[in-house]
């Protein structure tokens, strides 16, 4: 087993994979793993070599295998593996390997990494509509640190994000990486603008109880007008059209419509014209009424049919969402003037298909009251304490 370890232990992390080395290194690695556990094996010297920017004590902080210890063949060799895909996780090294050799009637355990490189600057080219400190803003890559696949890919996507909200639907973005001296490089985001695109039309399919112009109005994305390159209006921001579909469901809920779906939007673009159509299809389901409305809890301070008396929603009225928050509001006023500052309600409902009606269940929790204690004013240099009391 010795014999065996004094050869080596290698191994090597592609892509979170891990294997050994060499193909006699691997047999060997094998047949120890599949030998029983040896007597435990002193660590003599944990080593990181190859780093230059990131200390050693940082890499060793996060090891499983520790100087001093000792470990039994298995431990060791799965610990190993361990480590050197905790060194690799790190996001510091883009190659890592550990070896393992005898000393001094022990190891030493030495892991070789690789470290990224470094970028230098962050450079673009081909934007002419977007200002170019508009676009740095949207850079979230930072001179001096590790090559960072994710931090890079997340800059690609926020350009390209700001150029569709300012009408560039079809805009591109590639990042390139150009190779510098002393493992640096430079990053290069390249922009192809493309046209400005608006959006021509907005159909609804599906709608009947309510006109597309009540549904447009209730929207932030709108179609192109003569105007639009006064007003910006027709411009895609798709974030913004994610928001209008949680518009359009709160538009039917207002109107009794409580099982509305809106589906996901498609989207047909006309790159020729650069011209988008949108369209949204929408199952309006049928019209909901009010039925039992519940209070639960703070009957003690204040009895529920005091609190139903300030509702906006009653019994056989036509759901309504937007007034089934008002109404919590209502609650939590009534309870405040009552010295429950931070009393809570939960609201929640549940629908009877049958009768087409949904019950409310508003849940109090009152919490502590609170008392005022002493009032300090100050600040006031012309008018009197008495009077700001007074008022």
């Amino acid at each position: 087993m010795e014999n065996a370890v004094k050869a080596g232990v290698c191994a090597c992390v592609s892509a979170f994979c891990l294997a050994f080395a060499a193909s006699g290194v691997m047999a060997q690695g094998r047949q120890l793993i599949a030998q029983a556990p040896s007597p435990r094996m002193s660590i003599r010297t944990v080593q990181i070599r190859g780093n230059k920017q990131v200390d050693s004590s940082t890499v060793r902080f996060y090891l499983q295998i520790k100087e001093g210890k000792s470990y039994t063949n298995i431990e060791l060799i799965e610990g190993i593996r361990k480590d050197v895909r905790t060194i690799y996780g790190l996001g510091f090294f883009r190659d890592v390997k550990a070896e393992v050799e005898s000393f001094e009637g022990g190891f030493i355990v030495t892991y070789r990494v690789k470290e990224k490189p470094t970028i230098r600057k962050v450079e673009f080219q081909g934007n002419v509509t977007v200002d170019e400190n508009d676009i740095r803003e949207k850079i979230t890559v930072k001179v001096q640190t590790f090559v960072n696949e994710a931090t890079i890919k997340e800059t690609v996507r926020n350009i390209r994000k700001l150029y569709q909200e300012k009408g560039h639907y079809f805009a591109r973005v590639e990042a390139v990486l150009k190779e510098g001296s002393r493992n640096t490089v430079d990053l290069m985001l390249r922009i192809n603008e493309g046209e400005s695109v608006e959006i021509e039309t907005i159909t609804f399919r599906g709608i009947e109880a309510i006109s597309r112009k009540d549904i447009l109005a209730a929207m932030a994305t709108d179609e192109a007008g003569f105007f639009s390159w006064l007003t910006e209006s027709g411009i895609f921001k798709e974030d913004e059209l994610a928001r209008d579909l949680l518009r359009i469901r709160h538009l039917y809920q207002s109107r009794g419509y409580f099982k509305v779906q809106v589906g996901q939007p498609i989207i047909q673009k006309d790159r020729e014209r650069s011209k988008l159509n949108i369209i949204i299809p929408i199952s309006e389901g049928f019209e909901y009424k009010v039925g039992e409305i519940e209070i639960r809890g703070g009957e003690d301070v204040i009895p529920p049919e005091e609190l139903r008396s300030e509702f906006k929603l009653f019994t056989g009225d036509t759901f309504n969402r937007s007034l089934m928050f008002v109404d919590v509001g209502a609650i939590k006023d009534a309870f405040a003037a009552r010295g429950y500052a931070f009393a809570d309600v939960l609201p929640s409902t549940s629908a009877d298909d049958e009768k087409k009606v949904v019950k409310f269940l508003y849940e109090i929790k009152k919490g502590r009251r609170v008392y005022i204690g002493r009032v300090t004013i100050s600040g006031n240099t012309r008018t009197r304490e008495n009077v700001i009391r007074r008022e």
